[in-house]
């Protein structure tokens, strides 16, 4: 792939909106297609480079794209991830935790992506109930990956996946998401009963594990 972009300063108007032009193309070998980004680069981005790296990536590694590279590889925690054809941006995956005692089952998650992605966070849901301190009643997940204050551009959807699969696998009482004080309570004050606990709803409650 080859990679082109210019410069231009523009006149400043006054002393505080300075602001640069910016041209960056993207051309495919074959030369079929070319994707072209026009746009101002405000002043106060000190780090010009940075600036460039991010649209770089919000153009090439959009949720289509990468839902094609996740296609290409074999993931053993997660699978048939399905995109709504009205919608690419929504996402719903299937989570095959490993450890005990979510490994009863498996639950479906909706990745929703703002159009601001990759500079805004995806939102998660689990489908899916689950007996777990970081997912709250509604399917809302605590994960701090994906919570606007710790948001980096450079993560990719796999990452956040994997994310949400190492969290369930993983359950801690310090991760309590809302309405789940008890649970984490339990889960402090006697794990063998949550672990009881969350063994019997993933048996009644979580999708049947895939072949």
């Amino acid at each position: 792939m080859c990679i082109l972009f210019k410069r231009q300063k523009a006149p400043v108007r006054n002393e505080v909106t300075s602001h640069h032009q910016l041209t960056v193309d993207f051309a495919k070998e074959n030369g079929s297609h070319t994707t072209s980004y026009q746009g101002r680069f405000p002043a106060e981005h000190q780090d010009y480079f940075t600036f460039i790296r991010l649209k770089f990536r919000q153009l090439l590694f959009s949720p289509p794209q990468e839902l094609q590279d996740l296609h290409t590889q074999n993931f053993k925690g997660f699978r048939d991830i399905k995109v709504d054809e009205q919608n690419l941006l929504h996402w719903q995956v299937l989570l095959m935790p490993d450890h005990f005692p979510y490994n009863k089952g498996a639950f479906l998650v909706d990745i929703v992506f703002p159009a601001e992605y990759p500079f805004k966070p995806p939102v998660i849901n689990f489908r899916t109930k689950i007996y777990h301190p970081s997912v709250n009643e509604k399917g809302q997940v605590c994960l701090s990956i994906v919570e606007h204050d710790n948001w980096k551009p450079a993560t990719k959807a796999v990452q956040i996946i994997q994310s949400v699969l190492d969290l369930i696998n993983e359950p801690e009482p310090n991760h309590q998401c809302g309405d789940r004080c008890r649970m984490a309570e339990e889960l402090t004050k006697d794990k063998e009963k949550f672990m009881k606990n969350a063994e019997e709803f993933t048996i009644k409650h979580a999708e049947k594990r895939p072949e």
